[in-house]
């Protein structure tokens, strides 16, 4: 939910989303994944990705322990399978 939304409201969009036929209408109509939203979340992740590679790169220099290798510093991205992506453009 957006800031400044009332106090239970995330609490109430979770009820409607556990629903078996409102929650997935909810998703659907009411808070569809967009290309915004999608977008905004790959960001999130990758700049949280990013501080704590750095910061275990830290502790690892300060122990003098082997660097991490590319393999395992890199991200691994994977979309919400249960939310498909809703295309505006047809």
């Amino acid at each position: 939910m957006a800031s400044g939304s009332m106090p239970g409201a995330e609490f109430v969009e979770d009820i409607c989303l556990s629903l078996p036929i409102v929650g997935l209408l909810y998703s659907r109509f009411i808070r569809p994944v967009t290309y915004f939203s999608e977008d905004t979340r790959l960001v999130f992740q990758e700049s949280v990705h990013k501080v704590v590679v750095r910061h275990v790169e830290t502790l690892l220099s300060v122990a003098k322990l082997p660097p991490l290798t590319p393999e395992q510093a890199k991200i691994r991205v994977s979309r919400c399978p249960s939310r498909p992506l809703k295309n505006p453009v047809k």
